[in-house]
């Protein structure tokens, strides 16, 4: 597992079809005995879906469409809203069925170095005083 430029994290590069497994339990248990302090993860409200949909549909799926890749027809905002999930806090958190620009993006035929440069030129969300204007 690597941290790629964006924050996130990879697995392997060129990790045999075979290994997939093995790499998936691994990377549960990592996570069931690491987990992520919930504090310090940024809770979505209904302003953040909104905010987010906006910049997914005017900034982020233009950008991509510039550099060649297929963006998926966004759905309606109402739509949007109701792919978001609910958690015990009243957070929202993306589910499954969440459109998100870079779904049209094959970042398999990428090189590490072509998705450091699209996410550099596309980020996959906005600036965070965009995301919560009121300075959270």
């Amino acid at each position: 597992m690597s941290i790629t430029a964006d924050g996130g994290m990879s697995p392997p590069p060129n990790l045999p079809e075979d290994q997939w497994p093995a790499f998936d339990v691994s990377d549960y248990v990592c996570h069931a005995q690491y987990p992520v302090d919930q504090s310090l993860v940024d809770a979505y409200g209904i302003e953040q879906v909104d905010l987010l949909y906006g910049y997914y549909v005017e900034d982020l799926a233009q950008c991509l469409e510039e550099r060649d890749h297929e963006v998926p027809d966004p759905p309606s905002l109402e739509t949007f809203r109701a792919s978001w999930k609910a958690d015990g806090t009243g957070a929202l958190h993306a589910s499954e069925t969440t459109w998100y620009p870079y779904l049209g993006v094959d970042a398999a035929g990428l090189s590490v170095d072509e998705w450091e440069q699209l996410n550099e030129s596309c980020p996959q969300s906005p600036p965070r005083d965009v995301l919560y204007p009121s300075g959270r």
